[in-house]
């Protein structure tokens, strides 16, 4: 039993890596925010992802006009968040503070993982 949780560890290490390598690469195809918000100065954003909360400053000077989150719960496949669109949508409106929340409905163990993630966000224009 114990070969068998040590090679569902070594799975479970590897598909995080390769959905790392994947989201790093949609990153570097996707364009900047600053050519989609060429006014924006800053952008903060605090999360509330499952247990665990956080400041995610944006560096705008280099960041992509992408915003995803990895599900909080580890055991969860093809989970996460992807708040681009309603994050995009309100920085092209020119919002100074952004909130919202997402139910990214991922797998877990054969059943649906309802994680919610909540944010809150600040930002600052010219």
């Amino acid at each position: 039993m114990t070969g068998l949780t040590g090679m569902n560890r070594t799975r479970n290490h590897l598909d995080i890596r390769r959905r790392s390598e994947e989201r790093r690469q949609r990153e570097d195809d996707t364009v900047r925010v600053l050519d989609k918000v060429p006014l924006l100065v800053s952008l903060r954003f605090e999360i509330e992802n499952g247990d665990t909360k956080y400041g995610w400053p944006i560096i705008i000077e280099r960041a992509p006009a992408l915003f995803e989150v990895a599900c909080d719960e580890h055991a969860c496949q093809e989970g996460g968040h992807d708040l681009t669109h309603e994050i995009l949508r309100s920085l092209l409106a020119s919002s100074t503070s952004l909130e919202g929340q997402d139910a990214r409905r991922g797998q877990v163990r054969g059943s649906e993982c309802r994680h919610i993630l909540r944010y809150v966000g600040a930002a600052t224009y010219r």
